[in-house]
């Protein structure tokens, strides 16, 4: 089932933790003067049931959809600012990354050329056609920050700082831009990317099959199956209608998987016309005819013993059995508990 998550708060991070703290039972340390230093060996019985309780938390807040709180980001870009040791920033909002990136893009195309910037950010009149023409001239990316993406992280902080690791002042920074999507803090001016319109998910993993999992209301969007970033055609096509001579050109192992995952293991070798090789247990070698000036190629048939699930892999030309298969992809004819 595909899932949307809103954002009904709109409290800054530290209302947020308030908030939270007061329903659920993770409790911060509270810790004051010098700390004897302490290597952690263990976690307490404790701790680690506190652990699903960040997973629930930091997630909601990093699949937030809706608009930023635009107010509280004007505070976020004082503070920041602040930091920096900038002058205080004009604030400019954009409809999503693409959008905020291009913006970027003219904000500076302006600044370097010693284009007259109106006074009023009200006024900048961005033409995003002509500006994608600029873009192109462009080869770096101005410094950022990832706003709600950087939430695992932040998480991982968190729980740390919930067994008793002291972290500094400044790291608050960081922590708060995570109610934000992406910003771009220019010289003179603070871009705020606007949050997600909806995300999809399926076992707390980014996933929707037939569409985008990800999308933003500038018309960013991003393609994702069972957690993996894929092609937008491997996410929008039915697994019938899937052209089953597009895996040999996927480069990406995790990519491949999710392929044969959606188009089926059997399926995939019918279509493509296997043959198998040799079989031994779960492996199997297959000689897959892969069209074209490739020609015909020998594929592992591999199950993946820690998640069950079916991979098929291009090995070596001049290999005809399972155990040749192996040892070229191992360099050891040792069988991997993991397939990587």
């Amino acid at each position: 089932m595909n899932e949307n998550t809103e954002d009904n708060t709109g409290e800054t991070m530290s209302e947020v933790n308030a908030v939270d703290q007061s329903n659920t039972s993770i409790q911060m340390p509270d810790i004051k003067g010098e700390v004897e230093t302490q290597i952690i060996t263990e976690l307490t019985p404790e701790q680690e049931a506190a652990m699903p309780e960040f997973v629930e938390k930091y997630t909601k807040i990093g699949t937030q959809t809706g608009p930023i709180d635009r107010e509280k980001a004007k505070v976020y870009a004082s503070k920041l600012y602040t930091f920096l040791e900038r002058d205080e920033p004009q604030v400019l909002f954009a409809n999503g990354p693409t959008e905020a990136w291009l913006m970027t893009v003219w904000i500076n195309h302006m600044q370097q050329n010693n284009i007259k910037i109106p006074e009023k950010v009200e006024d900048i009149v961005f033409d995003f056609d002509k500006i994608r023409e600029v873009a192109k001239g462009v080869s770096f990316v101005w410094p950022y920050l990832d706003g709600q993406m950087m939430t695992s992280w932040v998480s991982w902080v968190k729980f740390m700082q919930y067994i008793g690791v002291v972290v500094t002042e400044s790291f608050s920074l960081i922590e708060d831009q995570i109610i934000f999507n992406v910003i771009y803090p220019l010289n003179g001016y603070c871009i705020f990317s606007e949050r997600f319109s909806a995300v999809h998910m399926k076992d707390k993993k980014l996933h929707c099959d037939g569409g985008p999992s990800v999308e933003y209301p500038d018309g960013t969007r991003c393609w994702s199956l069972n957690g993996i970033a894929v092609p937008q055609w491997l996410a929008e096509t039915s697994a019938d209608e899937i052209d089953c001579s597009e895996f040999a050109k996927l480069t990406n192992a995790e990519v491949r998987r999710e392929f044969l995952r959606k188009v089926g293991v059997e399926r995939f070798c019918e279509k493509v016309g296997s043959t198998v090789l040799d079989k031994q247990g779960d492996y199997e070698l297959h000689l897959i005819d892969l069209g074209g000036t490739t020609g015909k190629w020998p594929y592992l048939k591999m199950l993946n013993p820690s998640i069950g699930v079916w991979h098929m892999e291009c090995v070596e030309k001049n290999c005809k059995t399972v155990e040749d298969a192996l040892t070229f992809r191992n360099q050891s004819k040792i069988r991997p508990e993991i397939l990587t």
